[in-house]
This record gives structure tokens, sequence and C-alpha cells, in this order.
């Protein structure tokens, strides 16, 4: 399962001691498609290397071929290696994560409030049932 969007996107929080990234691309008034927001929620956070800003996101798990500095998460069961493109090759080792859409507002999101539901659930990694 892969996830993949045009809409640019923005490290909007990161918790060390929580392992929890969120990467959200946020509405703009220009957009013809409707306003909400795109979040992606990446739990068990053992490694990070993105740019904080992305122009476009492609999220694919590799298990082969990867690169030696993540030669230890090879038959990991805990751990997954996810490339993030386009433009560039990087990377965040995770346990899982999910996309979810939703139309709230810039101080809210599911790491300060995990009563929150989204709208909709874009994708999820593993997937689930």
């Amino acid at each position: 399962m892969s996830y993949t969007s045009i809409r640019k996107f923005r490290i909007w929080k990161y918790s060390v001691s929580l392992s929890f990234l969120l990467l959200r691309s946020s509405y703009s008034k220009e957009e013809k498609t409707g306003k909400f927001n795109i979040d992606i929620e990446f739990t068990g956070v053992d490694y990070l290397d993105i740019p904080i800003t992305l122009h476009g996101i492609s999220i694919e798990e590799i298990k082969e071929n990867l690169p030696e500095k993540f030669a230890k998460y090879q038959n990991s069961s805990r751990y997954r290696v996810f490339q993030i493109t386009p433009n560039a090759n990087h990377y965040i080792v995770a346990a899982n994560y999910v996309v979810g859409k939703n139309k709230w507002d810039h101080g809210e999101d599911r790491m300060m409030n995990l009563s929150l539901k989204y709208d909709e659930i874009l994708a999820m990694y593993p997937p689930r049932g």
C-alpha cells in the first residue's frame, strides 16, 4: 500500500517522546476541490530524513535493496522503512502511518487531541481489515 498526492505538505508537529510525526497539507483559498486538510500521521518513528516542506508526496514501503544505513531494519517486525519522494529520496522509519482528510482549523490535530476523528481515511499502512 502506498500513498501519493500532488499537494504541498509540511512537517506540522514532531514529538521525540511520543515517536509521532504529523505532516499536514492545509487547504488554500485558491483550492477548487473543497476546503480540507490532509494529515499524514506516522507513529513509532525511529528515523526521520525529510525536508520541512514537500511539494507533492509519494510514500512507499521498501523491503528490498535498502540503503546500508537501514540494514538493521531489514527483518524488523516493528519498523518499516518508508521512501518519501518525489524530487529526491527521503526516508522515514516508523511502525505505521495513516492518511486522513479533515476540516480542522490550524490549531487542531490528533497529536494534541486523540478524540478527533478524520472525515475520511485515505490510506493506512499496514492495511487493516
